[in-house]
């Protein structure tokens, strides 16, 4: 497969550069609401709001099974699944790595040709998912595939290049955001996947 190209795309022309509105227009799609509570189900009437624990995917109130408070535009995890950047360059540190809900950045340098799956993972803020950026040593990541199937808001970036040569499938079951998509000499990749997705602001 030849190089994929960037190619600049802005999905409903939302204003991503400030995620905050965005978690506010998505309102209008039933992610929230301004109805003191309530939203209109099919049939006109009102019903209650999402609430945690229910199942529904809600940006406007996505918190965690133990969240107390709802309505919150960021999670309300308990601190020991709160990460802060993640480095991911060994099958230990993909392991250690399953317990967050929220990261301030996950990058990939893995030292083994493995699938990643990363089930728990829901939101990166403030950066994103990549191939990690600052690597004295230059080894790539050797991952054959990456899924994130819960992960909704990676404010910065989905960016990986040719030092990600394995790398076949990228898979965001659930991903609604993220400012920017950059994939590029990627010989072996054959699949990106991120059929919820609402808005990215720069490159795809």
């Amino acid at each position: 497969m030849r190089a994929l190209c960037c190619i600049a795309v802005c999905l409903f022309g939302a204003a991503a550069s400030d995620p905050s509105k965005l978690l506010e227009g998505l309102k209008a799609f039933s992610l929230g609401d301004g109805l003191g509570g309530k939203t209109l189900d099919k049939e006109g009437g009102k019903k209650e709001k999402n609430v945690c624990g229910d199942g529904v995917m809600d940006l406007a109130t996505e918190e965690c099974d133990e969240g107390k408070a709802n309505g919150l535009p960021w999670p309300e995890y308990v601190p020991e699944v709160v990460c802060p950047a993640l480095l991911i360059n060994s099958i230990e540190a993909l392991e250690e790595a399953q317990r967050c809900r929220t990261a301030e950045d996950v990058e990939f340098q893995l030292n083994t040709a493995i699938d990643v799956v990363m089930p728990n993972l829901t939101i990166v803020l403030p950066g994103g998912v990549i191939r990690s950026r600052e690597d004295p040593t230059n080894l790539p990541n050797l991952a054959k595939s990456i899924s994130m199937p819960n992960l909704i808001f990676a404010q910065d970036e989905i960016d990986f290049d040719e030092e990600s040569p394995e790398l076949e499938t990228l898979e965001f079951a659930s991903l609604m955001y993220t400012d920017d998509i950059e994939l590029q000499d990627m010989p072996n990749l054959r699949t990106f996947s991120a059929p919820k997705l609402v808005s990215t602001d720069s490159d795809v």
